[in-house]
């Protein structure tokens, strides 16, 4: 309260200095209000009502601001602050901030001509195990678009050659775009090295970059399409693995363009429910998520959207909390103290349909995510976790906020228009190639 009145000085003070760029009447009419509605919350916070407090003042007045500083011609110096989109007009936008670049080499292709051809590229690739060292896996095997693009029937997928299981959960590829660092120990700063990666893992696709470019470019549906599009990235000669990768990868990043009944909500078109109000506003305050998971994506990428966090929660290996996870996560990226069994904080958008949940996928239900961060996650549980980020104190959340925060979590899933799987996929010279089936066979 103190700090907004201070504010409300500030922004007279600075009307008065600068006429020319003054904020108008609405600005300052509707931030007076959001003033009054703090004063009139009770005193404990734990009682704030977020859901309205941010859906009736701070999204409008993010709104004016934009428009003001489109109005103003409003530049900063600092080039943090260019991850925010100027011309998004809501917290709750898509658009609001650019995490990666999902078009990889096509970047500066607009057309949309052009662009439904990459997609229909990235498509038969996604499913075309044609990428893979013995031609019977694909992207299609683990990211299932079926199961909003992750593996919600295994724990963890199957190894290359049925080699045994993958040390990690298969994660949704859904707002991975959203994400500034990729893979959950941030091995990664783009879709597209990420997609390379994977193809030439010995337990993912066992390939190399040269044979997949090889086998692809046998099909003459690939290498003609390829091949008309070397006009549109015109410092490279020859069609590369990075042609094939950034087509993938704008192909499945176009699924998280949609929103949520949240969504919605927020941006003044419809009106949550009361138990969802209430889940949000536990979500916010009690159960102490969004310290973790920021809107809009209610991911790690907090503002002035920038970077990726990474938090110690204590995972446990199994149900028994017999030890935590064997898995170091980013310290296996950036050896550190700190980053010991550190993991990049994932969306919470989707998550009814996304499960089991946490790297190792150790919890297969909500109800126990919610239960392990209720009780301490792993150092309240009797792990030894010295550096575990995620308070060990009880959030002695009720049966009911429980409920409620759920009901919150489920408002997020997001209204998806699915597509079928590829009819069939182009056909090699070489015939063996030919046998290979859509979506791989494991």
């Amino acid at each position: 309260m103190a700090m907004m009145k201070d504010v409300n000085e500030i922004y007279n003070s600075f009307n008065q200095s600068f006429p020319t760029y003054s904020l108008n009447t609405n600005y300052l009419n509707l931030y007076s209000q959001a003033i009054q509605f703090v004063a009139n919350q009770p005193k404990d916070y734990l009682q704030f009502d977020h859901y309205s407090f941010i859906r009736n003042f701070i999204n409008p007045l993010f709104a004016i601001n934009q428009q003001l500083l489109i109005n103003y011609k409003v530049y900063s110096k600092s080039f943090v602050d260019y991850s925010l989109n100027k011309q998004a007009t809501s917290i709750f936008s898509k658009g609001l901030y650019n995490g990666q670049n999902s078009k990889g080499i096509f970047l500066r292709v607009n057309d949309e001509k052009v662009l439904a051809e990459i997609d229909k590229l990235g498509k038969l690739l996604f499913y075309d195990p044609i990428l893979s060292g013995n031609n019977e896996r694909s992207c299609a095997s683990c990211h299932k678009p079926t199961q909003f693009f992750t593996d919600t029937v295994s724990t963890t997928s199957l190894q290359y050659n049925f080699n045994g299981f993958l040390e990690r959960n298969t994660p949704t590829l859904l707002n991975a775009t959203y994400n500034h660092l990729i893979m959950l120990d941030g091995k990664h700063i783009n879709l597209q090295n990420q997609t390379k990666g994977v193809i030439t893992s010995a337990k993912e696709m066992g390939a190399n970059e040269a044979e997949v470019l090889q086998k692809v470019l046998s099909c003459n549906e690939y290498k003609t399409a390829f091949t008309e599009l070397l006009k549109q990235t015109p410092t490279e000669k020859e069609i590369t693995t990075e042609h094939l990768v950034s087509a993938i990868t704008f192909y499945y990043s176009k699924f998280s363009k949609y929103n949520s009944p949240f969504d919605d909500a927020m941006n003044l078109q419809t009106n949550a429910s009361e138990n969802v109000q209430q889940g949000f506003n536990t979500f916010m305050g009690k159960a102490e998520c969004a310290t973790c998971h920021f809107a809009p994506q209610f991911n790690g990428v907090k503002p002035p959207y920038v970077g990726s966090e990474f938090e110690v929660i204590g995972v446990p290996k199994d149900l028994k909390y017999t030890s935590i996870s064997e898995d170091n996560g980013r310290y296996k990226i950036n050896p550190a103290t700190e980053t010991l069994n550190a993991f990049r904080t994932g969306t919470i958008r989707n998550a009814a349909n996304t499960k089991p949940y946490m790297h190792n996928g150790v919890f297969n239900t909500m109800e126990q995510v919610i239960d392990f961060y209720n009780t301490g996650g792993g150092a309240g549980n009797g792990l030894h976790v010295n550096n575990q980020t995620l308070s060990a104190d009880s959030l002695h959340l009720t049966a009911n906020e429980k409920t409620n925060l759920i009901a919150f979590i489920n408002s997020l899933n997001e209204q998806i228009p699915f597509e079928k799987a590829p009819n069939k996929l182009p056909k090699s010279n070489n015939k063996a190639l030919n046998k290979r089936k859509i979506g791989g066979t494991y």
